[in-house]
């Protein structure tokens, strides 16, 4: 479970597709597999959104020991250069 009271998501970090996304995540972990092309269009939305670099960091650290082992491409969580 996402601990949205921790100081990693303090001050209102959470926004709706932040929220949206650990929902999902939470249904994702609970073997809701349909629900990966949204998780990934969440996780593509999150990465490019320079205001979310901590966020997305912190999502991804939470989500990379499954990605190999289940249906979620380990692309999704390349983070993309900045400008």
């Amino acid at each position: 479970m996402v601990d949205y009271q921790s100081n990693d998501f303090e001050d209102g970090l959470l926004e709706d597709s932040e929220k949206r996304f650990f929902e999902l995540w939470e249904l994702y972990q609970d073997h809701d597999l349909d629900r990966i092309p949204e998780i990934k269009d969440l996780m593509v939305e999150l990465s490019l959104t320079p205001e979310n670099d901590l966020l997305f960091e912190t999502i991804v650290d939470h989500i990379k020991p499954f990605v190999m082992k289940d249906r979620i491409s380990p692309s999704v969580f390349k983070i993309p250069p900045g400008d």
